[in-house]
């Protein structure tokens, strides 16, 4: 079909997105930083409430598990966990009598796990 569409139109680059849902219950559309539109399979909404800094809401996705969305930008999801376990080399990384420096940190979820690995937090 993007052939048709290019020969058609004398174009050299075509695309064919996806039809749009029309009035979900759940708006299963997101927004990227770069204003690209992600479709995400939302099946609920655990979390909304509005700071005095910005807009805080909770998704359950199917692929990701629980997604946090602040100011209509998803941040990160449960399934990001991966990835993290991946920046502090876990399981072939001795932590012990070492001094750690994050950069940046964002969501923090890298010094949660390095306090469990470390006993400071009891949290699985």
């Amino acid at each position: 079909m993007e052939k048709q569409i290019r020969e058609k139109f004398d174009c050299s680059v075509a695309k064919v997105l996806p039809a749009l849902k029309r009035a979900p219950l759940l708006n299963p559309y997101f927004t990227t930083s770069d204003d690209r539109i992600i479709e995400y399979d939302v099946d609920k909404l655990v979390c909304e409430e509005r700071t005095d800094f910005q807009k805080v809401e909770i998704y359950h996705t199917k692929s990701f598990g629980n997604m946090l969305v602040l100011d209509d930008l998803q941040n990160l999801a449960e399934s990001d966990l991966p990835y993290t376990h991946g920046l502090m080399n876990k399981g072939n990384e001795k932590y012990e009598e070492k001094e750690i420096l994050i950069l940046g940190g964002g969501d923090g979820a890298l010094l949660w796990e390095l306090l469990k690995k470390a006993k400071i937090c009891d949290h699985d």
